[in-house]
Formats: structure tokens, C-alpha cells, sequence
């Protein structure tokens, strides 16, 4: 009696657009989304035995370090997702035939501008960006 195997095949798929950027015959996929917002990421598998999944992440850093913490569930839900979340995603699915299947999507988190009033100065400023933005009258 033979026994069915396939290897693991894998597939990152989100919600809203994602676009791909070629740079020095390097194409990667980037997915922005807004700081407090919740991201989900699902990784798609076949293969026979299914494979597992696992998720890890770089740290989006020159250095590149992947974080300790992996997550093993096909949907990486990250919810009120902060800046420091940003960086590389890999799903990685492994059933044990064959070599492993392994995607990733680059995520860029985009920070929500706060303004505020200097009562001092009678202007508008823009957290976190360091320049005026508004001069208010009255």
C-alpha cells in the first residue's frame, strides 16, 4: 500500500493592498497599515500530511534579528498594531516532506500625526514630525 505525501506549499494573503516593489532584481511584497489598527495576516497551506505553520518576524532593524517569540496558527492577528511592529513577516510550513515552504511580507506601520495647539506660540504643530503645519489666527 502507498502512502500519499505532497510537500508543503505556502501562500500569505491579508485584507486591503498590498504592492511589489522591485529593487536590484529583488521583488518583495509591502502591506501598510495605519498604527492602531489591527493587522491579519493568513498563511494558506496544502500539503499532505498538512503542514504546520509558524510565524516569525525580523526586527525591521539594520541588524535583521528575528524576535524570540514565534506564533504557530495559520492566522497572525495583531490587534491596535503599534510602529515597532513593523518589519518582516515569514510564514513558514513544514509537513516534513520535502523543504519547507517559506513566504514573507514586509509590513510597514504608518503613524497617525497628533496635532496640538501651542497656546504660547499660536501655532498648530504636528507630533512627532517637528514643524509647523498650521498658523491659527484670532
Amino acid at each position: 500500500m502507498c502512502a500519499y505525501t505532497a510537500p508543503a506549499n505556502a501562500q500569505i494573503v491579508h485584507s486591503g493592498a498590498a504592492c511589489n516593489v522591485k529593487d536590484d532584481n529583488i521583488s518583495e511584497r509591502i502591506y501598510t497599515i495605519k498604527e492602531g489598527d489591527t493587522l491579519v495576516l493568513q498563511c494558506i497551506v496544502k500539503g499532505h500530511p498538512r503542514p504546520q505553520v509558524r510565524w516569525t518576524k525580523t526586527a525591521g532593524s539594520a541588524s535583521d534579528k528575528f524576535q524570540e517569540t514565534s506564533i504557530y496558527n495559520e492566522t497572525l492577528r495583531i490587534e491596535g498594531i503599534q510602529r515597532v511592529q513593523g518589519g518582516r513577516y515569514y510564514c513558514k510550513a513544514d509537513n516534513g516532506v520535502g523543504v519547507a515552504a517559506i513566504k514573507s511580507i514586509r509590513v510597514d506601520v504608518q503613524s497617525i500625526p497628533t496635532v496640538r495647539e501651542d497656546r504660547d506660540e499660536g501655532r498648530a504643530r504636528e507630533i512627532g514630525k517637528g514643524k509647523v503645519t498650521n498658523r491659527l489666527e484670532g
